[in-house]
């Protein structure tokens, strides 16, 4: 179950008595559908119009619960609330295919390019080290050349 708090009480570290709970998640119409139980407290503030909207919380790339697998994104919590932050998003879409079933092959294969473009600019940083060093030597060379060609030249 998925607890429904008041204003996100849950993340705040206080205390956040459950309004109720979500029971099931389901995808409809490929829309993410809840069925929800609220306690007799929460329904007298829903009936009331004390609360009006549902705030959900979720993480992303995090760790599944049950299977440990990683997931792009999880529901973590739903607040009852009267100042809900996405209020301009319309309807959440489920992307059944890239929500659950991503088990991070993408992101491995990211890590792996930028590994290869790491040791890349490694080698380029050592051969640029490399060249640097023969350059002030070659410096060094013609700084005592020239010095010794002005002081043969004064004489």
């Amino acid at each position: 179950d998925l607890v429904i708090d008041y204003e996100h009480q849950s993340l705040k570290n206080e205390k956040a008595p459950a309004a109720g709970w979500i029971k099931e998640l389901y995808l409809e119409n490929d829309a993410l559908m809840a069925k929800a139980e609220f306690n007799e407290e929460a329904k007298k503030y829903i009936a009331n119009k004390q609360y009006r909207y549902l705030s959900p919380v979720f993480e992303f790339n995090s760790k599944d619960n049950k299977s440990g697998e990683l997931v792009r994104a999880k529901l973590h919590s739903v607040a009852l609330t009267n100042t809900p932050f996405i209020d301009e998003l319309g309807e959440l879409i489920a992307n059944k295919n890239n929500i659950h079933q991503n088990k991070g092959e993408k992101m491995d294969e990211k890590i792996k390019e930028l590994e290869s473009q790491i040791i890349a600019l490694k080698n380029d940083n050592s051969s640029l080290a490399l060249q640097n060093e023969a350059l002030k030597k070659q410096n060094e060379e013609s700084v005592k050349n020239l010095a010794s060609s002005l002081v043969d030249n004064a004489l």
